[in-house]
């Protein structure tokens, strides 16, 4: 559920009020207003994005993220309620979200460390930095993959989807899904043991 939203120091009340004229021009496409806009827009977003995630670094990106959509999406707002409210959804569902996404990265490179690949690290345990470069390595990797493949892996591996539900988004039957899954997660792994050799010597060498 949606916690009521904390207020914000905006003299203007230009996201606050349905009626802005800021955010009728920026509507319009007035480059300057809207340029104004996300300046204001951006602290607010930011404490919320800093409630939800806890992190200042993840509430950074995630306010990047909400920005960004501020201002691809801002001339199709009309002006129904206050931007405000909308802006606080979106930044709700983008740190879950992105939340989400780290987790499952963070779980997946743990996953990758500790099953198959152990040897080819020197040190037994592998840091949250090593464990954030090697799922940017596996995630690298399955951007090369063919498109079913890169598909499959994104929702199962990365998204959190089961099978099951992977092969109704993709429009397969779940045998298909399992067996592309296989060989993404071949390929993949052949791709990220380079990467995984390339840590291990850099850990040699301290």
């Amino acid at each position: 559920d949606l916690q009521p939203m904390a207020q914000h120091s905006d003299p203007s009340g230009t996201i606050h009020d349905r009626g802005s004229r800021m955010v009728a021009e920026a509507a319009g496409g007035n480059a300057e207003a809207l340029s104004s806009l996300l300046e204001i827009a951006r602290p607010l977003i930011l404490r919320w994005a800093s409630v939800r995630t806890r992190d200042p670094d993840d509430a950074e990106d995630v306010t990047q993220l909400v920005l960004l959509r501020l201002h691809s999406r801002i001339s199709n707002f009309r002006g129904d309620s206050c931007l405000s409210s909308w802006l606080y959804r979106v930044t709700v569902n983008e740190a879950f979200g992105f939340s989400r996404r780290k987790s499952r990265e963070q779980t997946l490179a743990r996953v990758w460390t500790d099953s198959g690949s152990r040897e080819l690290v020197s040190r037994q345990d592998t840091d949250s930095m090593d464990r954030r470069r090697l799922a940017s390595a596996i995630k690298e990797a399955a951007s090369t993959l063919p498109h079913l493949q890169k598909s499959t892996f994104q929702l199962v591996d990365l998204d959190g989807y089961r099978p099951c539900e992977a092969a109704i988004e993709l429009g397969r039957t779940q045998t298909t899904i399992r067996s592309t899954l296989s060989r993404a997660r071949k390929k993949i792994r052949e791709l990220v043991e380079e990467s995984q050799r390339v840590l291990a010597s850099e850990y040699l060498e301290e």
